[in-house]
């Protein structure tokens, strides 16, 4: 095994065989990761953000439902009091 000096660290890749990388060469690999976490942070906060407005829109077009259901004079004693 060679010696490995400051600048360097053993890493290990997916195919077993060890190998050195500088921590040039790491911390750039660090800089790209950085973008990328934050970029699938955001990804999942406006999923939560669309999934939250999807709940809300459901909920709105259910009570737009039932109001246009009752402005038509199709509902009677026994559906409006399941409806509530």
């Amino acid at each position: 095994m060679p010696a490995i000096s400051q600048s360097q660290r053993l890493t290990v890749p997916l195919d077993g065989a060890p190998t050195l990388v500088g921590l040039d060469e790491q911390s750039a690999s660090v800089r790209l990761n950085q973008p990328f976490h934050e970029l699938a942070d955001e990804i999942r906060a406006l999923h939560q953000h669309a999934w939250d407005l999807e709940q809300r829109l459901g909920a709105l077009t259910e009570m737009v439902d039932h109001i246009e259901h009752v402005q038509n004079g199709h509902t009677s004693v026994e559906e409006e009091q399941s409806l509530l």
